[in-house]
């Protein structure tokens, strides 16, 4: 049997467990027994992040991959960090060059500029500005 002592609004309480299963638990308070419901404490897990967008994006990589091994996101820019997408300074159909700041979002409380690796034209823009986008987020494509 588990014993605990627990000071609750400024009263000690004796909690001893009993029995203890998924759903529900026996315990002794100050000597009253009670069942009480524990399912919310088992069930309960650290949340992961999940985007929906680089799910879909692996999803549609997939479709259009036609030779194994080949990489078709050499046009696709992504979140190098997780953070905040502060100000898009392109729109789709501009065209860029290499090196252009494409992105400007705040990853580790620093604002970091997104610069294009590629030359050619903003095909689709992925992000909102205020959008929190996590690592390895599709960000802009280029074609």
């Amino acid at each position: 049997m588990n014993e605990y002592n627990f000071v609750i609004n400024g009263n000690s309480y004796k909690v001893n467990i009993i029995k203890i299963t998924e759903e529900k638990a026996t315990v002794s308070v100050n000597g009253a027994e009670y069942e009480v419901n524990v399912a919310d404490i088992f069930q309960h897990k650290t949340p992961k992040l999940v985007n929906p967008q680089v799910i879909q994006e692996k999803i549609e990589r997939t479709k259009l991959t036609d030779a194994p091994g080949k990489d078709l996101s050499f046009n696709t820019i992504k979140a190098p960090l997780p953070g905040l997408i502060l100000k898009i300074p392109v729109k789709t159909g501009d065209k860029i060059k290499v090196g252009q700041t494409v992105i400007i979002m705040e990853a580790m409380k620093m604002e970091n500029d997104i610069q294009s690796p590629v030359s050619g034209e903003v095909k689709e823009i992925f992000v909102r500005q205020g959008e929190n986008v996590l690592e390895q987020a599709p960000l802009l494509k280029i074609g």
